[in-house]
């Protein structure tokens, strides 16, 4: 542990408030331990925790959004879709791929909802 930020060494429970063990809860897969709420995991570590490893081939990865309906909003689409890009350090709100689950041919689709709530733009759709 030295080395370790301190404030990540803790999470605190979204359902029953306590203090955990961040360890102990990605034991868990992400489970309260206290009160078996599923606390929010990412689309990657999601696809880490299901896919066999080393197995993984993302589809399309390089795939950007487009607005062809110049959507706007409190904010403009292009802008919303780069700041999601920035804070996500994904291109879109999906991942697809193909890989083995427990070495079984498997295709997978895994929605990133910090990706603007996992909206359905045009490469998702």
């Amino acid at each position: 542990m030295i080395g370790e930020n301190p404030d990540q060494l803790w999470t605190k429970c979204d359902a029953c408030q306590q203090i955990l063990y961040r360890r102990e809860v990605e034991r868990n897969l992400m489970v309260c331990p206290k009160c078996h709420y599923h606390l929010r995991i990412s689309a990657v570590d999601r696809l880490n925790l299901i896919i066999d490893e080393g197995s993984f081939l993302e589809f399309d990865g390089d795939l950007e959004p487009l607005d062809p309906l110049n959507f706007k909003d409190r904010m403009k689409y292009p802008e919303r879709v780069k700041e999601s890009q920035k804070s996500t350090r994904r291109k879109e709100a999906m991942i697809g791929g193909k890989g083995t689950i427990q070495g079984y041919p498997s295709l997978l689709g895994i929605m990133d909802f910090q990706f603007m709530g996992g909206s359905m733009g045009s490469v998702v759709g």
